[in-house]
């Protein structure tokens, strides 16, 4: 008699729960798919290489929200570490992430791929991300060459003043901040760093609608820990072109109108001094006319009749 061989079914290992991002993942794809562009980027370090594809083993599922720590426990780095390259990652355009959207208030991560690039996984969302203020922003959680990180990288193009700090928070939860802690900050980080960071900060207060018990404390950990910008986010900068740049296409619109409405008088002051140097007689016979073709609600005004008479003759009906 043959040996009958018992059958094993392999079952899946357990999902690990006490996390946000337990939810439900496909443990038949045993592997992660990772396209060759993510290898070539030379502006990638082996950090930010390493978030990435942890990011994208979660791409068969509908949303992507892992907490910091379940990412800094898969990639095996700290949880500051993944803070960081995700702010690398954002400013790279690679990934874009929704404040507080996903289940408990976690953030929910869009993974992107290159300009252009095709047939990315279900689950993955491929979007635009807003201008880059520069075409590289160094520091991610690869060895730098040099010792500037994203937190200390400026935004502006522009020289910032305290003055401007002080126009910024105006109107904002943060204008509750006192004097002296912003110029504390300005003095160890910058003004166009805490600028930015403000910029930033205020946003994305604005749109999560959450209330701001310590402004200080919050901008504080902002600048030592770096500032994440909130989903469709535009620098400050940007903005104030872009308002530039609306205010000079409405003065162009309204110098235009000036300039037609100008134009219309002086063909019509001509078309008067034309009717005025006709004998009286035509003048009459015009005006006759101007009568006939008015209304009768217009034929009591003599400013009517005469302007139809001045048009009628112009026009030589």
């Amino acid at each position: 008699m043959k040996t009958m061989r018992k059958m094993v079914e392999h079952k899946p290992p357990p999902i690990p729960s006490g996390d946000n991002q337990s939810l439900i993942i496909d443990h038949t794809n045993k592997f992660t798919v990772v396209e060759n562009w993510l290898f070539d980027r030379g502006d990638l370090g082996a950090g930010d290489k390493l978030i990435y594809i942890v990011l994208k083993s979660w791409a068969n599922c509908e949303r992507i929200w892992p907490s910091h720590k379940t990412i800094a426990r898969k990639a095996s780095v700290s949880v500051a570490t993944v803070k960081r390259t995700l702010t690398c990652l954002m400013a790279k355009r690679l990934l874009v992430v929704e404040s507080g959207k996903g289940n408990g208030g976690c953030n929910v991560y869009h993974l992107c791929g290159p300009g252009g690039e095709k047939g990315i996984p279900r689950g993955v969302a491929h979007r635009e991300l807003p201008p880059l203020a520069h075409p590289e922003l160094p520091g991610s959680s690869q060895r730098a060459t040099s010792n500037t990180s994203i937190k200390r990288q400026d935004t502006t193009t522009t020289v910032v003043v305290f003055d401007n700090i002080k126009h910024l928070v105006r109107g904002t939860p943060f204008q509750r901040a006192d004097e002296q802690s912003l110029r504390r900050f300005t003095a160890k980080y910058g003004c166009n760093n805490v600028f930015d960071s403000l910029d930033m900060l205020i946003a994305t207060y604005r749109q999560t609608e959450k209330p701001i018990n310590n402004p200080v404390a919050i901008l504080a950990s902002g600048l030592s820990k770096g500032v994440i910008p909130p989903l469709g986010y535009v620098p400050y900068h940007v903005r104030a072109e872009n308002e530039r740049k609306a205010k000079e296409a409405a003065e162009l619109r309204q110098r235009a109108d000036a300039a037609k409405r100008k134009a219309e008088e002086e063909a019509f002051n001509e078309k008067i001094e034309r009717f005025d140097a006709l004998p009286n007689p035509e003048q009459e016979k015009w005006l006759q006319r101007a009568f006939a073709e008015l209304s009768p609600v217009l034929r009591g005004s003599k400013k009517a009749i005469r302007c139809m008479a001045i048009e009628l003759c112009s026009r030589g009906l």
